[in-house]
């Protein structure tokens, strides 16, 4: 029966066996020696959550490794598209919180948690993951919208469990981002191109489709958290 994230998750955790976990997504590329680099890892740093680079490509990745230091580089602690940490660790946190029922941020949720704990966050660059995003269509930008604005809702839970600076910052809930938002919306009539791509209009450019998905998180945190159950 499909489920949300958190819970499927939560089931492969009840199910395994290893002394870590290992998290990838179902979409993305790896290098072969990409389990063998998170061991060694947590080999150098016990009691650690260890992330590594995570780049965008539109086509099966060719000749080696990225290059440059800064490539791929993120600030979530636990992304899981690219993550692992010690399997004790994550079932006495409680695994992954379930009341995320829509698109976003259980990771991160988890990661607090882990934190409280002692785990500390590392990020190595010889595994990265290459995360397969092709060009989207009209069709594809109906349904970027709606995750963003999922994931907007679940970032108002998020703040909800652990208030602070750092979560207004991450969740694009700090007063300022709003304000912009509201502007451009204004200038730039983004509910009203929100409204055409749902009707399946034309996709649009770059950078215009930037702005449309941080609107659509913004509008989606606005809103805050969806009563329990409700279609998201």
């Amino acid at each position: 029966e499909r489920r949300r994230i958190a819970r499927s998750r939560n089931l492969a955790l009840s199910l395994a066996r290893s002394p870590l976990a290992l998290f990838v997504d179902d979409d993305s590329f790896v290098e072969p020696d990409f389990i063998e680099r998170h061991i060694e890892a947590h080999r150098r740093w016990p009691r650690s959550m260890v992330s590594g680079p995570i780049l965008e490509v539109r086509a099966i990745p060719r000749g080696g490794r990225p290059r440059g230091r800064w490539r791929g580089w993120h600030t979530n602690p636990l992304p899981c598209g690219n993550a692992s940490a010690p399997l004790r660790a994550i079932r006495e946190a409680g695994g992954f919180e379930e009341s995320f029922d829509a698109y976003g941020w259980e990771d991160l949720d988890l990661a607090f948690r882990l934190r409280r704990q002692g785990i500390r966050r590392r990020f190595d660059r010889r595994c990265p993951i290459y995360h397969y995003k092709p060009e989207r269509s009209a069709e594809d930008w109906a349904e970027s919208l709606r995750r963003e604005r999922e994931r907007g809702t679940m970032g108002a839970l998020l703040r909800a469990r652990y208030p602070g600076f750092e979560l207004l910052l991450a969740t694009k809930s700090w007063a300022p981002f709003r304000w912009l938002d509201r502007i451009a919306a204004f200038a730039l009539r983004l509910d009203q191109r929100e409204r055409a791509l749902a009707r399946r209009g034309a996709a649009p450019g770059k950078l215009m489709g930037r702005i449309l998905l941080m609107h659509a998180e913004i509008d989606g945190g606005r809103a805050g958290r969806p009563r329990r159950g409700a279609d998201s």
